[in-house]
Order: C-alpha cells, then sequence, then structure tokens
C-alpha cells in the first residue's frame, strides 16, 4: 500500500510539472504557438481569429493585415473583429462617454473590416470577416447572472485590477473604481466567446486564436491570467455553475476547445 501511494504521488508530481512546463513553454510550430491545445486538435476544428480593437491596433496598416492574411493557417474559418465590446476599454482608458466611445469602437471596426476584405481578396482567401454585432450575442443576462457567482467575481475583480495596473492607473486616480467597473464589464462579455466559441453563418468555430508578439501571447498565460481562469471554467467542478450559465445563455450544446493558438507577429513573412 506505502509504494502504491508513493506511486500515485509520483505520477502526480510529474503531471503537474509537465502543466507547469507546458503553459511557460508552450508548443511552436512554424508562426504558431499552442497553449494548452495541440496543432491535431487545430487542424480538425473550425478556428476563429479574435482580433482586438483598439488604437495601437498594428491592422491599423494594410501591410500587416497582409502579412496576417497571408500566413493565416488554413484551420482559421473565421476572423472576427472585437469592435462592438472595446467601448469598455475606450470609456476607461480614453475618458470618453459611453455614447461617444461606442462610436469610435464602431469607426475603428469598420476601419479594420475594410483594411483586411482587401487583404482578403488580395490573397483569394476564403477566410469569413465578421465584427462582433454580426454575433448577434445578447450578453446582458448572462453577464448579470455571472456577477452574481461569488467565486467568479473575485476572479474577476482580481484580473480588472491587474488590467488597469498595467496600463498605468493606481488605486490613488480618482476614477480608478470606475475603471475597474469597466474592465470587469469586458471580461465578463468576453468570458462566453471563450468558453463556448461562437456561431456564424451557421458554422461553430470552437478553437480561439489570437496574433501578437511572443511577450503578448504569453501574458495571457500566467497564474492570475484570463486563459487560467477560461480553463478552469472549463473543466474545473468548482465552476460548474459558471460553465452551465455561459452554455444556458449562449445555447451552445458545450464548450470551445482547450486553450488557443497565438499567431506570432514577429515570424510572419
Amino acid at each position: 500500500m506505502g509504494l502504491f501511494v508513493l506511486f500515485l504521488i509520483i505520477i502526480s508530481l510529474l503531471i503537474t510539472i509537465k502543466i507547469y512546463f507546458w503553459l511557460n513553454n508552450p508548443e511552436e510550430t512554424n508562426n504558431l504557438l499552442y497553449f494548452d491545445c495541440t496543432p491535431a486538435t487545430c487542424l480538425k476544428e473550425n478556428g476563429f481569429l479574435a482580433i482586438s480593437v483598439n488604437n495601437k491596433s498594428p491592422y491599423f496598416v494594410q501591410e500587416n493585415c497582409d502579412k496576417l492574411i497571408k500566413n493565416l493557417p488554413q484551420s482559421v474559418k473565421l476572423i472576427m473583429i472585437a469592435d462592438e465590446i472595446a467601448h469598455y476599454n475606450i470609456q476607461a482608458f480614453e475618458r470618453k462617454k459611453e455614447k461617444i466611445a461606442k462610436q469610435r469602437a464602431a469607426e475603428m471596426g469598420i476601419k479594420l473590416m475594410y483594411l483586411f476584405k482587401e487583404s482578403i481578396d488580395k490573397f483569394h482567401s476564403t477566410v469569413k470577416l465578421c465584427r462582433w454585432e454580426d454575433l448577434h450575442l445578447n450578453l446582458d443576462n448572462c453577464v448579470t447572472r455571472l456577477e452574481k457567482c461569488s467565486n467568479l467575481n473575485t476572479r474577476v475583480v482580481n484580473l480588472a485590477n491587474n488590467f488597469v495596473a498595467y496600463r498605468g492607473q493606481n488605486k490613488s486616480d480618482k476614477s480608478f473604481d470606475t475603471k475597474i467597473e469597466l474592465a470587469k464589464k469586458y471580461i465578463y462579455h468576453e468570458l462566453p466567446v471563450i468558453i463556448c466559441g461562437v456561431t456564424y453563418d451557421g458554422d461553430w468555430y470552437r478553437m480561439l486564436y489570437y496574433s501578437g508578439n511572443i511577450a503578448h501571447l504569453k501574458k495571457f498565460t500566467g497564474e492570475d491570467s484570463l486563459h487560467n481562469l477560461a480553463q478552469n471554467i472549463k473543466y474545473a467542478n468548482e465552476y460548474v455553475n459558471v460553465r452551465n450559465i455561459i452554455m444556458e445563455e449562449m445555447m451552445m450544446p458545450g464548450i470551445a476547445c482547450s486553450g488557443f493558438a497565438g499567431m506570432v507577429i514577429e515570424e510572419m513573412d
């Protein structure tokens, strides 16, 4: 019995070490990094690439859109411009009123749509292109329910604090609490898409892709990160209440694939 228990402890330690190594040393293939997923999974699943919308996006330059489309994996079937949700960050960090922030987010989304459409046509790509509003997500009730989950709220508050601090804000700022609330709203609206994927034009896209430099991609996977929270929601019993709410509100038959794949910008020709 003693040897068996020791054997189980050793196996458990090896698994823990492997998981730690995987998170900190993601598998790399060509210009892709795989975080808690495998190339094989990516190949067999419909992938969607989420493009964050902010005024520092590299994709406001046509050449960068060209590079991305040229290097786009065949498994990425949809590019989703996350413009509407961006108004929370514009309100928080550009100090715009809600109406103006939504207008600004829409303007940037339309511009990115145009630039990506140019690149898609140029390279005769078959990838589909949509904006956040094209997904017809009605997340108000979902977010209201999620905000009542104490186990989730604690993690979201920590993420929001880290995000606001990363943007150079501190608690002495008069608008700090407002920024935290807006950052929380962004996270609560983003989580259902990460957990369940998206449906568009009759198809379900379950494999998530991001793009960015290596440092940017790896910051998603720290110990107290959105990625780790998403993984917990997908698989941990502690978050089965959160998982069920999201699946019910998103009207999805299941959850998205594990992890995400990152397209490394600096390795694109």
